[in-house]
């Protein structure tokens, strides 16, 4: 029983690496299970920024937005410069609006 201490604290250890990892989100990829999500548990919009500017954005109203951070509908999709078209892929054919 000497041993009893020693693995009671290894095991607190493991249990708070456990519950540190449980919150991070890896970089580089992660393993997940069919209970994994991402995203919010409040009534809040959650907003995706590259390069410190908002791309895409998903209210909590469940519409998604890209290039518009206020998306009037389910799906609403603002682009402004005419040299980047958007392209649609149906079927495995290109398709360019």
């Amino acid at each position: 029983m000497k041993n009893t201490p020693k693995l009671m604290i290894a095991l607190a250890v493991l249990g708070i690496a456990s519950a540190a990892n449980a919150q991070t989100w890896n970089l580089n990829g992660n393993y997940t299970t069919p209970m994994d999500r991402l995203g919010s548990i409040n009534a809040e919009d959650l907003t995706f920024v590259t390069d410190n500017v908002p791309r895409m954005s998903l209210t909590k109203n469940g519409f998604l937005g890209l290039g518009t951070n206020m998306p009037n509908g389910h799906q609403e999709i603002t682009y402004c410069p005419p040299t980047l078209p958007i392209r649609i892929w149906s079927h495995c054919h290109p398709k360019q609006v």
